[in-house]
């Protein structure tokens, strides 16, 4: 719409641009207004309200964590004295034990003269004295000493009189087995590697002579001469073998020999 040409020469806006600019009334527009500041404001609300959600959410797992780690922590301290108790208990039935047999070993020291004796012989205890040591070496890679060479001087030592035997510082029992396993000889079922040396406690003297003129001894001049094994033999003042390990004097079965009941 075109603004009118009055007669003074003015120009006003026409009816038409009148009605379509005061179309709405004042109020619409109030009206208008506050519903939308309504609605800023609940949105506001609601992001409140989630946030208090989230926090009470929060505090309430943080509480229930912490609750969980005390009492994960009661419950290991508990255990841990528990194990405490039952470690004493034990140590206690040890030491119980211990004396018992002290006691029943000075028992049967005092009852039997020769119990220190079998002691010796079955390598229970440690001894000292004197002796002689044996060294033996490979002739070569590919003539190297045998479990059989081993054992036959071994045997050959029990027959000159030794009352203690040890290969590299294992200890002979009663229950000992020489033996190649892998490639290598074993003692105790401990790898020994050459050149050995082999302990003998006894009167060394009688040992050097017994075992040079038994037929052991002719076995291992045999072996130098034939195949070039390396053999020394010395006297000692004093020697020390420990005893044979635990698990390699214990006897699990038994049988009573049947010349021991007549």
């Amino acid at each position: 719409m075109t603004p009118v040409r009055t007669p003074s020469g003015t120009f006003e806006p026409s009816v038409l641009d009148t009605i379509a600019a005061n179309a709405l009334d004042d109020d619409y527009y109030e009206v208008r207004a506050g519903r939308y500041a309504r609605s800023r404001g609940w949105v506001a609300a609601s992001v409140l309200v989630l946030f208090g959600v989230m926090v009470t959410i929060a505090i309430v797992q943080t509480r229930d964590e912490s609750l969980d780690r005390q009492v994960a922590r009661e419950t290991l301290v508990s255990d841990i004295r528990a194990r405490q108790e039952s470690l004493g208990r034990v140590q206690d039935t040890q030491r119980t034990l211990r004396s018992e047999v002290a006691a029943l070993q000075a028992a049967a020291g005092d009852e039997d003269p020769d119990y220190s004796v079998r002691q010796v012989q079955a390598a229970d205890v440690p001894v000292d004295g004197p002796g002689v040591v044996v060294r033996v070496d490979d002739a070569s890679d590919a003539v190297r000493v045998t479990d059989r060479d081993l054992r036959l001087l071994v045997n050959g030592l029990w027959g000159a009189g030794a009352e203690a035997v040890a290969v590299d510082g294992h200890r002979i029992g009663t229950l000992t087995a020489i033996h190649e396993a892998g490639g290598a000889i074993t003692v105790n079922y401990s790898a020994v590697n050459p050149p050995y040396k082999v302990e003998a406690i006894g009167d060394s003297r009688a040992l050097a002579d017994g075992f040079t003129e038994g037929p052991f001894g002719e076995y291992w001049r045999i072996r130098q001469d034939e195949v070039g094994l390396k053999f020394d033999m010395q006297r000692a003042d004093e020697l020390q073998l420990p005893a044979v390990p635990g698990e390699r004097a214990r006897v699990r079965h038994a049988k009573v020999w049947e010349g021991a009941k007549k």
